[in-house]
């Protein structure tokens, strides 16, 4: 899944969703349309996995940025520039 995901992130840094196909995202992530579809129910799910992974990321750099411990010792001045 990891591989299909990275290879349609590396796709739509050059062309927009609706232009991408799931045979070049397969051929791109080195496996089958079959194997895409097995993990995706369709183009706009996988699309939805994207954002998925995309938030999951977010909320694990918000929790690290929010992290009391990680502050704990700042002055106010400190922790309001960074």
């Amino acid at each position: 899944m990891a591989r299909i995901l990275d290879a349609s992130e590396r796709l739509l840094e050059k062309r927009p969703f609706r232009d991408i196909t799931v045979s070049e995202i397969a051929l791109a992530a080195k496996t089958s349309p079959t194997s895409v579809y097995a993990r995706f129910k369709s183009k706009n799910a996988l699309l939805g996995g994207l954002f998925e992974r995309y938030a999951i990321l977010q909320r694990e750099r918000v929790a690290t940025l929010l992290d009391l411990d990680r502050w704990r010792d700042s002055p106010l001045s400190v922790t309001l520039r960074r």
